[in-house]
């Protein structure tokens, strides 16, 4: 019998069920065991051979410096959207609708509020993770807490860009995003323009030390990074354990957990 690699799922002490079962789900199907971890439990001992950086909470804007200037992306530098042919299909609308209340229901996340015992746990984590040379993918608030751990800043609420452009926030795939052709991120997901969902209102703003901005928005709001010297670690802006139904996002997971069987050798 094959040995599944362990893959740690963070997420809060409380709620993020849905985060969870999802998450979970997706790492099963890419051939992973997953653990959940959370700022209650205590590790005895890290035996992971992957982690997945959770989305969540805010991360407290006083580990990382700010930065003082205001940016303000204008309306002539926003790229055309790209008209993607939508599929009206009765069973994929049931189950968002279904998906949507399920997250509801399970979800005790106050929006715009911070976990300072999370941003600690998982700053460990994450640095745990990095000395052992393990791949890390970081999902929304993951994402952000891998460029402030290499020194990075976030914008503390990104409203600022969407002032002329409308900030989409759904758990579907509604808005389209551009990949860098010579990113990691491309390679895993063989195209330069992806349909994602959205959820979050922090993002990026300086980029930490050998971090690479793999994906952006078209008014530039980053929605992909990665570090440039380690082999897999990853950060998406958006929520793909809440779009498993589609091949090209579950490459994520499949590649996590491939690169994880790395450390099973």
């Amino acid at each position: 019998m094959k040995i599944k690699p362990k893959i740690g799922i963070t997420g809060p002490a409380y709620g993020g069920i849905s985060a969870f079962f999802f998450t979970s789900a997706a790492v099963i199907i890419a051939g992973g065991r997953p653990e959940i971890v959370t700022p209650s439990k205590k590790i005895n001992k890290f035996d992971f051979n992957g982690i997945i950086l959770g989305g969540g909470s805010d991360i407290d804007p006083l580990i990382y410096k700010k930065d003082p200037k205001d940016f303000f992306i204008s309306i002539s530098e926003f790229e055309s959207e790209t008209k993607v042919k939508k599929k009206k299909r009765i069973l994929y609308y049931l189950f968002f609708q279904l998906l949507i209340l399920f997250r509801w229901v399970f979800s005790t996340k106050k929006r715009f509020k911070t976990d300072k015992k999370r941003d600690q746990a998982e700053y460990l984590i994450l640095k745990k993770a990095i000395e052992k040379n393990i791949p890390v993918l970081g999902i929304c608030r993951g994402a952000q807490l891998i460029n402030v751990f290499f020194n990075g800043t976030l914008y503390p609420d990104t409203m600022e860009f969407y002032e002329e452009y409308p900030r989409i926030t759904t758990i579907l795939p509604k808005k389209e995003i551009n990949l860098a052709k010579n990113s990691k991120l491309f390679e895993i997901l063989e195209q330069d323009k992806l349909r994602v969902n959205s959820l979050h209102h922090q993002s990026v703003a300086k980029k930490g030390k050998n971090i690479k901005i793999s994906a952006r928005e078209p008014n530039k709001v980053v929605q992909g990074i990665e570090h440039e010297k380690k082999d897999f670690v990853i950060g998406v802006q958006w929520h793909p354990e809440y779009l498993f139904y589609d091949k090209k996002q579950r490459r994520l997971f499949i590649e996590l957990v491939k690169k994880a069987k790395k450390g099973l050798n």
